[in-house]
């Protein structure tokens, strides 16, 4: 099937699953809030949802692991995004593991479980800000993160205020 995984639905999995799906990529959600699938179906996404605890292998094979191309864990939980990784490792040996990581202590386990890209969201965002405010790159490709749309309903969000 050649899939793509999304642990998680949250801030960094929905822009995650929205830009794959977007790309012609096939990419089944997990999300354990129901009242969120319930709001994901009814909006009839470009990609498949399984309801439950992504760290469940269970709930993995139900998402179908055992042929996907990749997993992304990327719940804002790093103990979490640890479980689901080991899992997803046992149950296909060639999956490729994407993880958001909160915190720099949990880096070496992290690197252990022999994880193919790491992402640090606060980190990631810091490194553009210094780029576009030394003149690197230009405010527009702020842009390319997120949208002016989403800036525009939320902007004291945006800032860091709420």
């Amino acid at each position: 099937m050649e899939h793509v995984i999304v642990c998680g639905f949250g801030r960094v999995g929905e822009r995650l699953a929205t830009q794959l799906a977007s790309h012609g990529e096939d990419v089944t959600v997990i999300e354990r809030d129901h009242t969120l699938i319930e709001s994901l179906e009814a909006k009839q996404e470009n990609f498949s949802l399984v309801e439950g605890d992504s760290a469940n292998p269970k709930i993995l094979k139900a998402a179908g692991i055992e042929t996907a191309k990749w997993i992304a864990a990327v719940t804002g939980d790093d103990r979490t995004n640890m479980i689901i990784c080991t899992h997803a490792k046992k149950l296909n040996k060639d999956i490729k593991v994407a993880v958001r990581v909160s915190s720099q202590d949990d880096l070496d386990v992290f690197m252990k479980l022999g994880i193919d890209l790491m992402v640090f969201p606060e980190i990631v965002a810091g490194i553009q800000l210094a780029e576009v405010l030394l003149e690197k790159a230009s405010p527009e490709h702020l842009a390319t993160v997120v949208s002016q749309e989403e800036v525009h309903k939320k902007p004291r969000k945006f800032l860091g205020l709420f």
